[in-house]
């Protein structure tokens, strides 16, 4: 389930052309993927923290009007990467 999460996220950010610079906030990303119970939560933040980690997608604390969001965007260096992941799975 992981994985599909993974997948999930990565598609969103790219349907949305959230490269680089350009960004969406983590909240967005959450209400766009359907989280049911308490295990899926737990899944969807695994899998961010490991695309987190492998670099794939940034995130970073953005001020808005309301105070501060996380938002995230992928990483231009990994896109080929990214898109031969996403034919895989």
């Amino acid at each position: 389930m992981k994985e599909a999460f993974k997948a999930t996220i990565l598609e969103f950010l790219l349907k949305k052309n959230c490269i680089g610079g350009a960004h969406t906030p983590l909240d967005r990303v959450k209400s766009c993927i359907e989280l049911h119970s308490k295990q899926d939560k737990k899944e969807f933040e695994q899998a961010l923290d490991e695309l987190i980690k492998e670099n794939w997608v940034i995130s970073a604390t953005k001020r808005t009007g309301k105070g501060t969001d996380i938002h995230l965007s992928l990483n231009p260096r990994t896109l080929t990467q990214i898109s031969e992941y996403l034919r895989t799975h």
